[in-house]
This record gives structure tokens, C-alpha cells and sequence, in this order.
């Protein structure tokens, strides 16, 4: 899945510099701002799915209360993560109107 991602940037990266530079048949400044938010949101998916792969499994009941507790905030902070990028998601279409 990275590597769609990474292309994904590339593509969009490049269609704003063309935009940009009045290059081909992307001369016109219509592709801007889609173009770098396309860019945006490539790389936060990269980060997403970089940060995500990470979260651990579910400590058994032979751990100590502890580590038990540690788990659960290490979850804890990857669910505010998710939620906050839920709420940028869903600023960015408001915004979009």
C-alpha cells in the first residue's frame, strides 16, 4: 500500500509544479489547490499507515497490572490519533464548501 501512496504524492506533487510552471496541458491554476491537497493527504496516509501497523495485541491475563495499564494507554493514544484525524477529515470537507 506504500508504495500507491507514494506514487499518489508523486503524481499530485508533479501536477502542482506543472500547474505551477504553466507546464503541458496542466497550465491552468484550477490544479493548485487540489493538486497540493492531494499532496497533503498522501502523506498523512503514509504517516497513518506507517504509525498504525504498530499497535499491539491484547496483553493476556499472565501480564502484570502494569503492563495491563501500559497497554491501555498505548491504545488510548492511538484512538485520540485516529479521532483527531477523523475531525481533520471532516473540518477539511466543511472547509471544501
Amino acid at each position: 500500500m506504500k508504495p500507491i501512496v507514494a506514487l499518489c504524492a508523486v503524481f499530485s506533487l508533479a501536477t502542482f509544479f506543472c500547474s505551477l510552471f504553466d507546464i503541458g496541458y496542466l497550465s491552468d491554476e484550477t490544479f493548485l489547490i487540489p493538486a497540493l491537497a492531494g499532496f497533503i493527504w498522501s502523506g498523512l496516509f503514509f504517516v497513518l499507515l506507517s504509525a498504525f501497523k504498530n499497535i499491539p495485541d491484547k496483553p493476556d491475563k499472565k501480564y502484570t497490572f502494569l503492563l495491563r495499564i501500559r497497554h491501555w494507554f498505548l491504545i488510548f493514544g492511538y484512538k485520540i490519533l485516529a479521532v483527531i484525524f477523523l475531525l481533520m477529515t471532516a473540518a477539511g470537507l466543511y472547509q471544501s464548501d
